[in-house]
């Protein structure tokens, strides 16, 4: 005969895992609230330090510094191999570490790394001030005309940047050949604002004939630019303002990676650069961290001529006369409703006088 028998078992069971408490912390030691140039490493690395509960240091263990917030990059300590994600591991003291070069785009707001390892818990964040860096490049706000007649004033406006972000540098107007003057002599030095714009009025000279002028920052390649005084030449209209490009809508060019550009508050436009396939104007390659931008340029300014139909949308590239190959892959909204298969023209440039698309 067999009996049967009831045993009671008694589990002692664990917690539920979202009442646990983290395996290890994750505390920064050192390198946040750094300040230096965009697109320069700060003076000192990041460095965390993860430790177990019972407060002894973990070695071995894997630790993810990630760029979220501009367009920084991070190297390990012994490389010079950079990235916006990077994966080290803890040493035997249990800290990780990494070096930081800052993103592009300068201010208070614009830099962040935070790291993080698996069963830690909160991460640590970094932060860090971006100052832009030395001027560089120099371009004109306005197309100015080819023929003035003499004695008519043409104000000239440039606009300064370290590539990326406005500078308020010194920019020197120059009249290299003819009796132009600004302001009464034939060079003056114009300190930019605060959006790295700076303006001076050019005074065509009353003997006809062909004026040079050179525009320039301190020890930079000038721009140049060639007048005719003429008898017969219209007097000089207000040009139009090529537009101040807007933050959102800038990136930093990369050569080991695709790179996008995009319009804010245009849904669905966007222009895909490929990596290493852009040349500046002298035709050479451009090197990782050329600032790149779009700049929406307004309607009503548009002077197409008549015959032509106005657009519903304009932008300037920047850098002027860069090529790429392969060609930029656009994609555009269909704003006008067009039916699938239906062929249309989606883009074309403007005269080369204008830099507009």
């Amino acid at each position: 005969m067999l009996l049967a028998r009831t045993f009671a078992l008694s589990l002692l069971l664990p917690p539920l895992l979202a009442q646990q408490q983290p395996l290890a912390s994750i505390e920064a030691l050192a390198g946040n609230a750094q300040r230096a140039a965009v697109w320069t490493r700060v003076a000192e690395p990041l460095r965390v330090r993860i430790r177990l509960a019972n407060g002894q240091p973990l070695a071995d263990k894997l630790v993810t510094f990630a760029i979220t917030r501009g367009d920084g990059l991070l190297a390990a300590i012994d490389s010079t191999i950079a990235r916006p994600v990077l994966r080290v591991r803890t040493d035997a003291d249990g800290i990780a570490a990494a070096h930081w070069q800052l993103g592009t785009a300068a201010g208070d707001q614009t830099q962040r790394v935070e790291v993080s390892s698996a069963g830690c818990g909160a991460s640590a964040t970094f932060s860090a001030v971006a100052d832009p860096g030395p001027a560089r490049h120099l371009e004109l706000l306005a197309t100015p005309p080819v023929e003035l007649p003499p004695g008519s004033e043409l104000t000239l406006r440039v606009r300064a940047t370290d590539g990326h972000n406005p500078v308020a540098a010194a920019v020197t107007f120059t009249v290299r050949r003819g009796e132009g003057r600004f302001g009464g002599a034939a060079s003056v030095t114009v300190t930019a604002n605060g959006d790295g714009i700076a303006a001076a009025t050019f005074a065509a000279g009353n003997p006809v004939g062909p004026q040079e002028l050179a525009l320039a920052l301190p020890g930079g390649r000038p721009l140049t630019l060639r007048l005719n005084v003429h008898a017969d030449a219209a007097a000089p209209t207000l040009p139009t303002l090529l537009p101040i490009v807007d933050p959102r809508n800038q990136a930093s060019y990369r050569r080991d990676l695709d790179t996008v550009l995009t319009i804010a508050g245009i849904d669905g436009l966007r222009l895909r650069i490929a990596a290493g396939s852009m040349r500046l104007a002298d035709g050479s390659p451009a090197p990782t961290g050329t600032a790149i931008a779009l700049a929406q340029v307004p309607l009503e300014q548009l002077d197409l001529g008549p015959g032509t139909a106005t657009p519903w949308l304009a932008w300037l590239l920047e850098p002027a006369d860069a090529t790429f190959d392969p060609p930029i892959a656009i994609t555009l909204p269909n704003a006008d409703g067009l039916p699938a298969g239906m062929h249309t023209t989606l883009c074309a440039p403007f005269p080369r006088t204008d830099p507009t698309v």
